[in-house]
């Protein structure tokens, strides 16, 4: 004789339904027999795994319309047991495109997805255009998408394609940022770097500020797409070089200073040009042990009122009288020289 418990119980059956109406509350649906036409309310969705406690596992969000395999247990609640398509002309492909054996898929809404290769390939993205692909040959990680951000408690990096939303331009300006912080709770970058498009002709910028919470600017280097370098510095600047410095100019070259200027070499200090002038405000010297000047021509004058001296017996007797005082060779060959005075 069957117990009272074993009597009351029902057959399990499957049968097709589909879903009317989705509790987005509660997560139940209102199914119909695709048979009976009866309607079902409150039923769940099965998953392959879901633990409550620790909100572990599975779970998806059902859709009005789907066409769903509904198992009615025993005690004659019903589960929305799986889902199943429209046999098309023998085809369940589904729109999956398609697959090798061992491919898992998952596709969501508006073409998103999870593929996950049998030879090991795993591919997500929401379209074609805004995907990751993980490559176990050598390790590949390849992104494709029209912008991308990386955040990090360090700073960011962005490559950005500034293409307005109701835009379908291609031609449109696009360039890199990295921004890197001092702190990890600072507000805002302290180093600020930006390489591409849309900067009014300038292909790389360098930004570094005195803090990652203001914006005084210390050091700031502009590379434009002409050929220009600007460079502004708020503080020094040192070069230590161990080999050979040389700096070429197809034009014009200017070193000013606001205060002193000094060259100094351990050797020897050379100059050259087709006229060299050397002009002072105030007082010019000269301190060497030896000192030549060699020249067709020597003119030394502050006004052109006085006439030249010429080198008569006088002017040779006083100017080799100071010579021996100076200890310098004269000679009536070093007199081919107009002398302004």
């Amino acid at each position: 004789m069957e117990s009272k418990t074993r009597s009351s119980l029902e057959n399990v059956r499957i049968e097709l339904g589909r879903i009317i109406e989705v509790d987005y509350v509660n997560h139940t649906c209102t199914c119909r027999s695709e048979v009976s036409e009866q309607y079902s309310y409150r039923v769940p969705v099965l998953s392959p795994y879901i633990n409550q406690t620790t909100t572990e596992g599975f779970k998806w969000m059902p859709r009005g319309g789907e066409l769903v395999l509904m198992a009615v247990l025993s005690d004659g609640q019903r589960r929305i047991l799986a889902y199943t398509g429209v046999d098309e002309e023998g085809s369940h492909n589904y729109g999956f495109g398609e697959m090798n054996g061992g491919d898992f898929f998952i596709r969501g809404g508006n073409d998103s997805f999870i593929r996950m290769r049998s030879g090991g390939v795993i591919e997500i993205g929401s379209s074609p255009l805004c995907s990751s692909i993980y490559i176990p040959t050598k390790n590949i990680t390849h992104h494709i998408a029209e912008n991308w951000i990386l955040d990090t408690f360090a700073g960011s990096l962005e490559f950005k394609t500034d293409r307005a939303e109701d835009s379908d331009e291609g031609h449109t300006p696009t360039f890199m940022t990295l921004n890197i912080k001092e702190f990890a709770d600072d507000e805002n970058e302290l180093v600020r770097c930006k390489i591409g498009g849309g900067q009014n002709n300038i292909a790389c910028s360098l930004i570094i500020k005195d803090s990652g919470n203001g914006e005084n600017i210390k050091i700031k280097l502009e590379l434009t797409k002409d050929g220009d370098l600007n460079v502004n510095l708020e503080r020094d600047l040192k070069l230590s070089v161990k080999g050979k410095v040389q700096i070429i100019s197809s034009d014009d070259m200017s070193l000013e200073s606001k205060t002193n200027l000094s060259l100094k070499a351990a050797q020897e200090l050379s100059q050259s040009g087709n006229s060299v002038k050397v002009t002072s405000n105030t007082s010019f010297e000269v301190q060497a042990t030896t000192t030549n000047i060699k020249s067709s021509n020597v003119n030394i004058s502050n006004t052109a009122l006085y006439p030249v001296l010429r080198a008569s017996p006088d002017i040779i007797a006083v100017l080799t009288a100071a010579a021996a005082v100076a200890n310098l060779p004269l000679s009536v060959n070093h007199f081919n020289v107009n002398i302004l005075v």
